[in-house]
C-alpha cells in the first residue's frame, strides 16, 4: 500500500489534501471530518501534509501552490458540482498536477469510473485509514454493516 514500510530516515514523502469549502460533510473548521485521521495517520508514518482548499476563483494559485509542494496529491472532492467548485474546472487543474509530475489519488479518470465513495475502499487495510469504511450497495447491507460503523466510531 502507499507508503507501506515507510521509515522516518528517509526524505519526507509531501503529500497534498485536496478539498473545496461548504457541504454538509464538514466540521466547524470547514475541513471534511475524516481528513483529520487521515492527515494524522500519514504524519504519524513521516510524511508532510498540507490541506489545499480548492474553488474555481482560485484554480491557478492552488496548481501552483499543490505543484511546488507536493510529491502525491489526495483529492476529497468527489466528482460534481458545487458552489465554489466545477467538476471540469477541478478536474482541469488535477489533470494539471499530473502533467507536473504530481502522482495522483485518484486521478479524474479514475474517479468517475470508480464512482465517489466507492474510490475510498481503496483505502481500507492501509495503516491510515479506518478499516471500518464500507459501501452499502443494499438496503441489507445497510441493516447489517451501519451499527458495526456506528459501534466502531460512537
Amino acid at each position: 500500500g502507499l507508503l507501506r514500510g515507510f521509515k522516518q530516515d528517509l526524505p519526507r514523502f509531501k503529500i497534498a489534501i485536496i478539498e473545496c469549502p461548504g457541504g454538509a460533510d464538514k466540521g466547524e473548521d470547514g475541513h471534511r471530518k475524516d481528513t483529520h485521521y487521515l492527515v494524522d495517520g500519514l504524519r504519524t508514518h513521516g510524511a508532510d501534509v498540507q490541506v489545499f482548499t480548492y474553488t474555481d476563483e482560485q484554480k491557478e494559485d492552488v496548481l501552483a501552490e499543490i505543484s511546488a509542494f507536493a510529491d502525491a496529491y489526495v483529492s476529497r472532492i468527489d466528482p460534481g458540482e458545487y458552489e465554489f467548485c466545477t467538476e471540469e474546472n477541478y478536474f482541469e487543474m488535477l489533470s494539471s498536477l499530473i502533467n507536473h509530475g504530481v502522482i495522483p489519488f485518484n486521478s479524474p479518470k479514475d474517479m468517475v469510473a470508480l464512482g465517489a465513495k466507492k474510490s475510498l475502499l481503496e483505502l481500507v487495510g492501509m495503516y491510515f485509514f479506518p478499516n471500518s469504511t464500507y459501501l452499502y450497495s443494499t438496503p441489507q447491507e445497510l441493516k447489517e454493516l451501519f451499527p458495526i460503523t456506528l459501534k466502531d466510531h460512537g
